[in-house]
């Protein structure tokens, strides 16, 4: 559902649109010269009187209570429980704030907000101040009130049971009436008070000229570290495969140099780019900044882009083959922060050198100089120990002066902050020795040289490394935990360390996809080598029989790009066409891949083969052809949405039912906390069972994509977030305890690629420097436990408590509770059992309080 490359929200059809008033009350456009102060675009910001009852909601929902004057709910379309209510007893400033009690939600979503207006390319600082239940997220978002109801930018909070700011800094991307939305959590009450949307597009910093170069560690004399990334990637698709072999990433060349001694050099298979993204940095906004590097390629026609995150100028350049220094003067406007990026394409196998880099608040007129750098790194792929290891940061300095030490410290997901004892600038590392009390999670540690007075003499340097339990040593076949992932070295060792022991060959690898595997007709590709490191690694492979190549498509929609692998297949001889590629396929990876999935989403407009009875009939075709050619092959087919059950019905019409395939795949993308007596994965699989049964038997249920339909937090930037990243875990962990008590045999995470530059929150579970996410370690943990357990199903110990029993081969008990009522619950350890909570961290006390985020008991 979620290719890498697409991040905007497109809202299900049935959403009221946006309700257009006279052109004088909301064509209110925030106009302004640059030396006035930004414009208030919310009507009644801080949520005072008067209030007025909401009107009679329609179709099946039950929307009752006041707000104030300007606000408006915005649910009334879908089948939900709401309760407003003005609140004076408990506000964050004023006489008032909103109560907004989200009782249930049985379809569509609970959402909250008020019109405003925007302009195109406009950037908007959006702030709100909330409270609520301790583990509930809510989400405030700019969003378009008309279809595709796109949203610009939108921004999730774990609640601390405190009052607490939600900021959100965005652009709009169309001059069309939006909302300001607020997406409450269900289940239990939020305040909601003092909110603020203000156009700061060109509103300029008061603060004191920032000197020197703003990018930290920018002449890799250190070496590649110190938030700097690269991601590589082909233009072609059909190229793709290469870089799983190659993983095109820096590379430090001393044989030659821009600027002192070392530099950078990524090489590039034909039709390659790599974009080259800097940490990100403070500067002050507003203001004229100057942006450079030095490159050089070794070939002629490599093209390059140069952009500073924010700004709209970009500067296009040739390399040459030589040195040389390119810039890019720009105002940079209001935001969180800023980063250069720079972005080189080749149409040939090349190789591009980077060197000094720069950014500095002017016109870049400031000598070059050797500032001090920093880099810090882990010798370990996902940056991951296990139990009672040390982790070791290995550290490399440059430009240091004599003297000069490292401070560091470092914080865990509890908000606790551990000062290590100062090492010398040349010490080479920094050991950490697991905590005593929260040896497991996922750590930063922050570090900084100090010269002999005392006085930082660089910017800090931020690492990222995790310590977890040993995964469990489990054939694929019993393992329930898969993941995306490119077929190369790196991805396999972390996908075991996490206790994932499947992979789904989508776009983090398309080594089976049609147009992959045919570029041509008759033309054919395999790529065996990758293919079989995967299986020696210990991870099964679920194949794609996937994709419409241009040729097989009477009018192609792409011919380049991600979707020139997702075509229409229909040309005359399509089909016949298809068939041998069935054949072929899985009877050339006979024995290396077994499984195999037909289509990634049919149901979905830039994936599509064609109609659902299209798509059946590729489904009906694939299945006695791959039997054939592999007898052991298992085929999993319609992979469904769970909200569009027509297609579901269409497509199993059109393969003549279920008899042609072996397992029933479908995506699940969850915003909320899964639990309760009905949750979604036991709702959907019941649903499915209904709907397969009007055309055959049911099939047992795979999970091919998952994973929370947000962007995963990142522990780099900003600082201070971790509660959110707790709250991610939770998600998904509750997740995967209910579609495995609801049969679900194998769920595939999305994603463990794409290379996301440092601190951008993506659908990946791992940095920009492949070290993993926490939402990745809940994960690890709960693979520790659960998997190849056998599930014994639910209970409820403590009303709003769900428990699910999970039994090892081996006899060993392992429960899994979360409240799923909102409320606070405590539990009694029994004797002979202990508690850990969902990093894997033992809970010490006779007596637990359970919260929104699971916890286990274990034997």
């Amino acid at each position: 559902m979620k290719s890498y490359c697409k991040f905007q929200t497109y809202y299900a059809a049935g959403i009221t649109p946006l309700r257009y008033v006279t052109l004088a009350a909301t064509l209110v456009f925030c106009l302004y010269n640059a030396s006035a102060a930004p414009i208030e675009l919310l009507a009644n910001p801080s949520f005072e009187n008067p209030y007025a009852p909401l009107p009679a909601a329609i179709g099946k929902a039950q929307i009752t209570g006041s707000v104030p004057k300007g606000w408006e709910d915005n649910s009334g379309w879908g089948d939900v429980t709401i309760q407003y209510a003005e609140v004076r007893s408990d506000v964050h400033a004023g006489a008032s704030a909103l109560s907004i009690d989200v009782k249930g939600v049985r379809a569509g979503r609970a959402q909250f907000g008020q019109v405003v207006s925007a302009l195109a390319g406009h950037t908007y600082a959006m702030s709100v101040w909330l409270k609520g239940q301790t583990g509930a997220v809510a989400t405030l978002a700019l969003r378009l009130g008309d279809k595709p109801y796109t949203t610009y930018g939108e921004r999730a909070v774990t609640l601390s049971g405190q009052w607490q700011q939600l900021k959100l800094t965005t652009v709009a991307q169309s001059s069309l009436p939006c909302y300001f939305m607020i997406y409450p959590p269900v289940g239990s009450a939020l305040l909601v008070d003092n909110a603020s949307d203000t156009d700061v597009t060109a509103v300029a910093s008061d603060m004191p000229a920032r000197r020197g170069n703003l990018l930290p560690d920018a002449s890799f004399e250190a070496g590649v570290g110190g938030g700097w990334s690269a991601h590589a990637a082909a233009a072609d698709t059909a190229q793709t495969p290469l870089f799983e072999s190659t993983e095109p990433r820096p590379i430090i060349d001393r044989t030659t140099a821009a600027d002192q001694k070392q530099s950078i050099k990524v090489v590039l298979p034909a039709a390659g780019w790599v974009a080259l993204s800097s940490p990100l940095v403070d500067y002050n906004y507003g203001r004229r900044h100057t942006a450079s590097i030095a490159m050089k390629a070794s070939v002629p026609g490599v093209r390059a882009t140069l952009k500073v995150l924010g700004a709209s100028q970009t500067a296009e350049v040739v390399l040459g083959s030589s040195w040389q220094h390119y810039s890019l003067s720009c105002v940079i406007p209001y935001g969180d922060a800023t980063r250069l990026t720079v972005t080189a394409t080749t149409t040939e196998a090349a190789t591009v050198w980077f060197d000094g880099a720069r950014l500095s608040e002017g016109d870049g007129a400031e000598n070059r100089s050797a500032d001090p750098e920093l880099v810090l790194s882990v010798p370990r792929p996902g940056g991951i120990y296990f139990d009672t290891e040390q982790a070791v940061i290995r550290v490399a300095t440059a430009n240091a002066p004599r003297g000069a030490v490292i401070r560091a410290r470092v914080a865990d997901l509890y908000g606790h902050i551990h000062e290590l004892s100062p090492v010398d600038a040349s010490s080479g590392l920094i050991r950490v020795a697991p905590d005593p009390i929260h040896p497991r999670g996922v750590f930063k540690l922050t570090a900084q040289l100090f010269d002999m007075k005392g006085e930082p003499i660089c910017p800090p340097i931020q690492q990222v490394f995790a310590r977890l339990p040993h995964p469990r040593n489990i054939v694929p076949e019993r393992s329930y935990f898969g993941v995306h992932i490119p077929l190369s070295s790196d991805y396999f060792t972390i996908a075991r360390a996490i206790g994932a022991r499947w992979t789904r060959i989508h776009d983090a690898s398309w080594v089976t996809d049609w147009p992959v595997v045919e570029p041509h007709p008759g033309q054919w590709a395999f790529y065996d080598g990758i293919v079989r490191a995967a299986r020696q690694a210990g991870i099964e492979v679920l194949g794609m029989l996937d994709g419409g190549p241009a040729w097989a498509s009477v009018k192609p929609k792409a011919i380049a790009g991600y979707f020139s692998n997702y075509n229409l297949v229909d040309a005359p001889n399509a089909m016949e066409a298809w068939k041998e590629y069935v054949s072929r396929v899985v009877g050339h990876y006979r024995g290396e891949i077994d499984c195999w999935e037909v289509w990634n989403e049919p149901w979905g407009p830039q994936f599509t083969p064609g109609s659902p009875a299209v798509y059946g009939a590729l489904l009906k075709a694939a299945y006695p052809l791959a039997k054939s050619a592999n007898p052991n092959a298992i085929l999993a087919g319609i992979d469904a949405d769970p909200a569009l059950d027509s297609f579901t019905d269409q497509a199993l019409r059109g393969a003549d039912g279920s008899s042609s395939f072996d397992i029933f795949s479908y995506h699940d993308y969850y915003k909320s906390l899964y639990g309760g007596p009905a949750p979604a994965p036991a709702v959907n699989a019941a649903k499915f069972a209904r709907i397969e049964r009007g055309y055959g038997k049911t099939r047992p249920l795979w999970i091919t994509e998952s994973a929370p339909d947000e962007r995963v937090e990142s522990l780099y930037w900003p600082l201070g977030q971790e509660q959110l990243a707790r709250g991610q875990c939770a998600k998904t962990v509750r997740f995967d305890i209910t579609a495995i008590a609801s049969g679900v045999e194998h769920v595939f995470y999305y994603t463990l690629h794409g290379d996301p530059a440092y601190g951008e929150t993506t659908y990946s579970g791992l940095e920009h420097d492949l070290t993993i996410r926490p939402i990745m370690a809940a994960r690890a943990v709960l693979a520790s436990l659960i998997d190849g357990a056998k599930c014994r199903g639910r209970s409820e110990p403590i009303p709003g408590v769900d428990s699910y029993r999970f039994v090892q081969p081996g006899g060993q008990l392992v429960d899994v509770l979360w409240s799923y009522d909102g409320h606070t619950h405590t539990f009694k350890v029994l004797p002979g059992y202990k508690a850990i909570d969902a990093l894997g961290n033992p809970l010490s006390a006779h007596s637990v309080e359970i919260g929104v985020e699971p916890l286990y008991i274990v034997t």
